[in-house]
């Protein structure tokens, strides 16, 4: 397990530095490049194939996707640091890990209690500890969460790479207030899952460099550093989330089943946006909803507002929960 999860790494690490420099090459290769020149970039080209090809090999036997976690920091050595600065923050990450998969899931992480449900399909555990300061490698607990056959389907969904996505994406974020209009719409729970995530990152004085290695796309990465998300808390700390539930008649203007996202304008000239979960999908499909049936719908919105007292601002975003036709079903 533990070494065919290093060799998966090393062909992700492999792969990531070789294409830039033969999409580099193949730019300066034309019909007046020399045949040395034109070896050199066929050879590139055969060995890129082959560890893509390796590296497929390998995921099928390993059905695991990982994520390195690289910490470093004034506590940390070579291979050492204080025991309680790595368990607060695995335990904080895999906290809001948890809070994300449940939002994503059910599009509101408003319950106080994890479903067991959330627990299996986004539950982390730690593969291997990699050469370097203070590298930790995470893989889902579940064997299958991510196992796609991305040339055979042309699709890579799962509730574990989408978690994954959507924590690199508001880690990464370079202020508190973008963080946070990454964050809203996930629910009070998940908010406060990442305040506390950052906390214990600035209390520990850690900086951290995250990698995700997916089975299928692009390695994704994400910095975390001690002296920029120290001022991210006191914007975190003066930040009020409502959720409050709407019923709204209107019509629907756009749906994408595959992003899960809507458009809507109500019965008074106001358009609103947003997302809906899979099991919302699944009611309008059963209904035949769709914009280009002209019918006006009963819709059950959930209306998510972070409010920033540090900025004054006030950040919206709608979750559809379900729609009625008003004309009746046999009429459309």
């Amino acid at each position: 397990m533990y070494d065919d999860g290093n060799e998966i790494l090393e062909m992700h690490s492999h792969i990531d530095r070789l294409t830039p420099f033969i999409e580099e090459q193949s730019k300066k290769i034309t019909d007046d490049s020399s045949f040395a020149e034109r070896f050199a970039f066929a050879m590139n080209q055969s060995a890129l194939a082959s560890k893509k090809a390796h590296l497929k090999e390998l995921s099928k036997n390993e059905i695991r996707e990982f994520i390195e976690v690289h910490l470093t920091g004034e506590n940390v050595g070579v291979g050492n640091a204080p025991l309680k600065s790595v368990t607060g923050f695995l335990g904080n990450f895999q906290n809001f890990f948890y809070r994300t998969a449940q939002s994503i899931q059910y599009r509101s992480a408003s319950t106080k209690s994890i479903p067991e449900g959330i627990k299996i399909l986004a539950g982390l555990q730690i593969e291997a500890l990699r050469a370097g300061s203070m590298k930790i490698l995470l893989s889902g607990k579940s064997p299958e969460i991510s196992l796609f056959d991305c040339e055979k389907y042309g699709i890579y969904d799962s509730l574990f790479a989408d978690t994954v996505s959507k924590i690199f994406d508001v880690l990464s974020q370079p202020t508190a207030d973008k963080a946070i209009e990454k964050i809203a719409g996930l629910g009070a729970y998940s908010f406060k899952a990442y305040r506390n995530l950052v906390k214990s990152i600035v209390d520990s004085r850690l900086d951290i460099d995250g990698l995700w290695y997916p089975i299928c796309g692009e390695t994704r990465k994400y910095k975390c550093q001690t002296e920029i998300l120290r001022g991210f808390i006191p914007v975190l700390e003066k930040v009020r989330h409502e959720t409050e539930f709407v019923t709204l008649v209107g019509n629907f203007t756009a749906i994408n089943s595959e992003s899960k996202k809507f458009k809507y304008k109500t019965e008074f000239g106001t358009s609103i946006s947003g997302i809906f979960s899979e099991k919302t999908k699944f009611k309008l499909k059963k209904l035949r909803v769709s914009p280009l049936d002209d019918i006006s719908y009963k819709a059950e919105f959930s209306k998510d507002n972070i409010i920033v007292y540090a900025t004054e601002q006030i950040k919206e975003s709608w979750t559809l929960l379900n729609a009625v036709p008003l004309q009746p079903q046999d009429d459309k």
